[in-house]
């Protein structure tokens, strides 16, 4: 809960009670494999997959009160909203994240020469499809904070036949989809040389690193053609858990099922769509990095106590980045 201090004393102002049902499952494997070819020449082969799944389902209850008199009685809009996902993802919120990196790696000796080089290609990724919201209020009506007691302070109705299921109406329908990707690709190649009877040593080589990463979600909201008069009318499931500690006064209540959620056919015939590109375009991009380097450096032993080392390095960057910003234009032509 928060409260504020205004002229009159502290009251509270905002109270939420949140219900959340959640399954995580994570699946995890790596190996590494050695292969000696002989007693020069090795190479190494390492790989690593995590995948990680959580299902979550909210149910939020909130209290929002505004413009208290000295009284302590002020304006009071409650709402209740419900998160799933569809029947597909177990009617629940789904974050699917995954992450993966494989790497081969050469040593080996030509003659005199040590040669090493190594590929590495990574990847990490989320997922959260078809996220749904629907949340219905009741606005506009008398309520008063509670804080004789600070440990446990509540906002509650003055009237509460207002806050009957029945009074509670459609606030919005939403869906939202959200994907994020990273990508790496590195390559490696030293070769040392010894000159001069072990008295100079020649290196030189090259990398190149490859880094993408791109964002892409998108958000709708859905405004029902008919039907959803009252949040009673639509259908209720009591969510209030007896064993809650904190007691009584805190008990979540009654939502629009996550299942019913998830069977709405939004795309049916029965909502009007709406896009809303402020909600997702400002935070989606696309962006491409590579680089691509070679060096050269030679050690000189100019004695038993100095030695001496000179090098050169060339490197090229290039890097493409994208991205988006919303601007509403809210000026009117006559």
């Amino acid at each position: 809960a928060e409260w504020d201090e205004s002229d009159f004393g502290p009251f509270v102002t905002d109270q939420q009670i949140r219900r959340y049902d959640i399954q995580r499952t994570r699946r995890s494997v790596s190996a590494a494999l050695d292969w000696r070819l002989d007693d020069r020449n090795t190479v190494t082969l390492r790989g690593m997959y995590n995948h990680r799944d959580d299902w979550e389902n909210r149910y939020r209850l909130r209290y929002q009160l505004e413009d208290i008199d000295a009284n302590g009685v002020g304006e009071l809009e409650i709402r209740r909203q419900t998160k799933a996902g569809t029947p597909d993802i177990k009617n629940a919120r789904r974050e699917d994240q995954r992450t993966q990196n494989y790497s081969l790696t050469g040593d080996h000796l030509l003659g005199a020469a040590k040669v090493n080089w190594n590929l590495q290609w990574a990847q990490a990724s989320e997922e959260r499809p078809n996220e749904r919201y629907i949340e219905w209020r009741v606005r506009r009506i008398d309520g008063v904070g509670n804080l004789s007691d600070p440990s446990y302070p509540t906002i509650s109705a003055i009237n509460s036949a207002e806050t009957a299921l029945d009074e509670f109406s459609l606030r919005e329908i939403t869906e939202e989809y959200q994907y994020t990707r990273d990508r790496d690709l590195n390559g490696r190649l030293d070769i040392e040389v010894p000159l001069a009877e072990g008295r100079t040593d020649l290196k030189f080589g090259a990398r190149y690193r490859s880094k993408t990463k791109m964002r892409d979600n998108n958000f709708f909201e859905y405004e029902p053609l008919s039907g959803f008069d009252n949040l009673a009318a639509a259908g209720v499931r009591d969510y209030s858990d007896a064993g809650f500690l904190p007691g009584s006064q805190y008990q979540a209540g009654s939502f629009f099922p996550e299942t019913a959620l998830g069977g709405l056919d939004l795309t049916g015939g029965g909502f009007e769509q709406v896009d809303l590109p402020e909600e997702y375009l400002p935070g989606n991009f696309d962006a491409d990095e590579s680089i691509i380097g070679g060096y050269a450096m030679i050690t000189q032993d100019l004695g038993s106590r100095t030695s001496m080392v000179a090098g050169v390095r060339v490197e090229r960057t290039q890097v493409d980045y994208n991205g988006y910003s919303f601007v509403e234009d809210d000026e009117s032509s006559s």
